[in-house]
């Protein structure tokens, strides 16, 4: 059914399907192709490429499908956007905006953000450590 502001939200989905997707220049895109870097030397990379690929095609296709669906074939209400109580729909508006501008940081920042990503990476493929310090916690508070 049509709702009130469906030009802001429909742009608020468009940039977060963007991110989603991985299409240039929002972090989701940063993060395919770390992805797709890190299974260069993975024999029978290019059909993994492929799928990684075809799958963001799809995402898309679906994407442009559904919002076109829901926003822009549908007619527009004039008036204050607010949920279905009269309550003003701010809070969540607002909330997505804040998810959008994380994800912009996210791409401004990702040289810096790497390594962070990549440690962690290795502290999950190689638990001992973490698995160490966690018995060595125990201990000391059974000693206490």
């Amino acid at each position: 059914p049509p709702f009130a502001n469906q030009g802001l939200i429909g742009c608020l989905f468009f940039f977060a399907a963007v991110a989603v997707v991985g299409i240039p220049p929002l972090s989701g895109f940063i993060g395919k192709l770390l992805i797709l870097d890190s299974i260069r030397m993975i024999q029978g990379w290019p059909w993994i490429w492929g799928v990684i690929l075809s799958t963001s095609l799809v995402a898309l296709v679906g994407f442009a499908g559904s919002g076109s669906q829901i926003f822009w074939k549908s007619h527009t209400l004039p008036g204050e956007m607010t949920s279905h109580r009269g309550l003003p729909l701010a809070l969540p508006v607002v909330a997505i905006g804040l998810m959008l501008a994380c994800l912009i940081l996210f791409t401004v920042l990702a040289g810096r953000i790497t390594p962070y990503l990549d440690a962690t990476v290795d502290q999950l493929f190689n638990p001992a450590e973490y698995i160490q310090s966690v018995l060595k916690t125990a201990e000391i508070v059974e000693e206490a």
